[in-house]
């Protein structure tokens, strides 16, 4: 579980709480009742937007995942290319040798 994820459910529990709390606190007059429907309007709020902030740090995760990913790719494909190029440099390499050896063959 991420940090995120941990902080958004101890933040949603702690918010449950505070609905029963007040709730049971509004049982205990009319007056009250006023203020508790303000303090449950509020905590939703802060409820809300502690879950969009989660759902933003998910998405912000999913799109470093796919870029990593993306990045993964683009590292495999060039080391192909480079081993390529070591490849043909080395034929290269070869083909030069063999042609100056049987230059000094010939000299000889």
């Amino acid at each position: 579980m991420i940090p995120a994820q941990f902080g958004a459910i101890v933040l949603g529990v702690a918010g449950m709480i505070a609905v029963v709390l007040v709730r049971a606190i509004a049982t205990a007059g009319k007056r009250r009742v006023r203020l508790t429907n303000e303090v449950e309007r509020r905590l939703a709020e802060i409820l809300d937007a502690f879950e969009s902030t989660a759902t933003a740090a998910r998405s912000r995760e999913e799109l470093l995942d796919a870029r990593l990913t993306r990045l993964e790719q683009a590292l495999d494909i060039l080391a192909v290319e480079t081993e390529r190029i070591g490849e043909g440099q080395r034929h290269v390499s070869k083909l030069l040798s063999r042609e100056t050896q049987d230059e000094n063959d010939k000299r000889r």
